[in-house]
């Protein structure tokens, strides 16, 4: 009998699970291990590197430079295609109510219950104590953001850069660079992290680098990475996340390859929520803008509907949840839904702004069978569909509806109608991470800290599982990213 491609997979990593270290350090750190580099062709000294241009990596070197080190920034790619994820994402910083005591109880609670209590509680209670003077710490760096908003389902909100959602990230990353290269600070583009150097006591002293000229030690006292996930790692996601992961559309940065991962476990690091989709956030794009065409802030208050005009899931869990039941629809390929009522919701006006500038059509039909002809669904079925789920609709709950909706429920009865499609799943990052403490120091599997080494952003933590609030990354890498700064800067004393 010929096995399937699925079997094959998962045989390969039950057997590789089984040797060694473990499945993930032996899957992913034997290539690093048969390619150690040599000695560098030249060497530089500095107090603090930093790996990555990101949110996190910006945010870590300019702290650090302002706490008098000398730092430098090495990012792989050219300076115009540099930033990875945050290059990509929305913009939003998710943030506690208020200043208060009470607000960042709430925060805290808020993201320990949406990751179903397997989130980083430590961690959540430092970015909750920092969220807001972080912010006022970004304002005085030049950075501008439009009006606070609650969040509808839970008791925090967001802050987001101007002008709008996704549009305000290249030029916040801009200033950033700006303020961080006009204190005298260094940015090496086309410049690839590949080891992490080591003394004989044990500690992190630099980092051998790929350049155009060949390879180049940057030695250091202290090294942030902050190399963001590896969503784009294929080897990576079909080994440990799912046998078909490597097949699914590619939302987040093409460069996010897993580099500081695969660094950090060399030099002994622990990895943690490697394994499985509750490790990774997919949620449903638009395949012609992957990057930018995700309707989240409309999702909540649609109805999402498969190929078979049929409800799948409680859209009022948000985007993830609603992501990874589109990965088990027929073909992959699913509506959202909405009259002309949830239209005027500021929610839905968001996400048909964010279409708009992106030159997205949103299609429209003046009844319910004229738009299930327009998503490729029957009529018949779609119209019994939005019946039922109109009937189970209840003070703003479908409690009896088929999923139900837990919240956020309206009926979707008022021409015309609209819906966001195609829409299919995308990786947009992963939560798997290298472990570390609340000072941002990498953590060894039995807990020691790894001196002279910290790690920020989507490579760090791990904060989330299975789920997380919108800007909830963001503002992980703002936070996390100074104290890192912060820290790896005491280094050079």
């Amino acid at each position: 009998m010929t096995k399937s491609k699925n079997s094959d997979r998962m045989n390969r990593r039950n057997i590789l699970t089984g040797i060694g270290i473990g499945g993930v350090g032996l899957t992913m750190g034997a290539p690093v291990r048969a390619a150690l580099l040599p000695a560098g062709l030249r060497s530089e000294k500095h107090d603090v590197v930093v790996i990555g241009a990101g949110t996190a990596a910006l945010v870590a070197a300019l702290q650090a430079k302002q706490d008098g080190a000398n730092v430098v920034v090495l990012e792989k790619t050219a300076a115009d295609s540099s930033g990875g994820d945050s290059r990509m994402s929305g913009g939003i910083f998710f943030v506690p109510g208020k200043d208060t005591a009470e607000s960042r109880q709430a925060f805290v609670d808020d993201n320990d219950r949406v990751t179903q209590g397997r989130g980083n509680k430590a961690l959540f209670r430092v970015i909750a104590d920092h969220a807001w003077s972080d912010i006022a710490w970004l304002k005085q760096q030049g950075s501008e953001f439009i009006e606070y908003e609650p969040a509808r389902l839970g008791s925090g909100g967001t802050m987001t850069l101007a002008p709008a959602p996704w549009q305000g990230m290249p030029r916040w990353l801009a200033t950033m660079q700006k303020q961080f290269t006009g204190l005298g600070g260094t940015i090496v583009y086309e410049a690839k992290a590949k080891q992490l150097i080591m003394d004989n006591r044990g500690h992190v002293v630099g980092v051998k680098v790929a350049t155009q000229d060949g390879i180049v030690d940057y030695m250091a006292n202290a090294v942030v990475i902050a190399a963001g996930g590896y969503c784009a790692n294929k080897y990576m996601l079909e080994q440990l996340v799912h046998p078909d992961a490597d097949a699914m559309l590619v939302r987040g940065a093409k460069t996010a390859t897993g580099d500081g991962h695969l660094m950090a476990l060399e030099a002994g690091a622990a990895l943690q929520n490697m394994a499985g989709l509750a490790t990774v956030s997919v949620v449903t794009v638009d395949p012609r803008e992957p990057a930018g065409a995700n309707p989240e802030r409309a999702l909540r208050h649609c109805v999402a509907i498969n190929r078979d005009g049929k409800r799948y899931v409680d859209e009022s869990k948000g985007l993830l949840i609603n992501g990874r039941a589109a990965l088990g629809q027929p073909g992959q390929v699913i509506a959202l839904v909405f009259d002309e009522n949830l239209k005027a919701e500021h929610d839905t006006q968001m996400s048909l702004a964010v279409y708009k500038a992106l030159n997205l059509p949103v299609l429209e039909a003046n009844t319910i069978e004229d738009l299930a002809g327009q998503i490729k669904v029957p009529a018949a079925q779609l119209k019994a569909t939005i019946d039922a789920f109109n009937s189970a609709v209840q003070d703003g709950k479908a409690l009896d509806a088929n999923p139900p909706k837990a919240g956020l429920a309206a009926k979707i009865e008022t021409p015309k109608f609209y819906a966001f499609y195609p829409l299919v799943p995308g990786i947009t990052q992963t939560f798997g991470a290298i472990t570390i403490n609340t000072n941002a120091q990498v953590l060894e599997p039995d807990g020691r800290v790894i001196p002279g080494l910290y790690a920020v952003g989507n490579c760090a933590g791990p904060l989330y599982y299975d789920s997380y609030w919108p800007g909830g990354m963001q503002i992980s890498c703002l936070v996390m990213g100074r104290i890192a700064g912060h820290q790896a800067a005491l280094e050079r004393a």
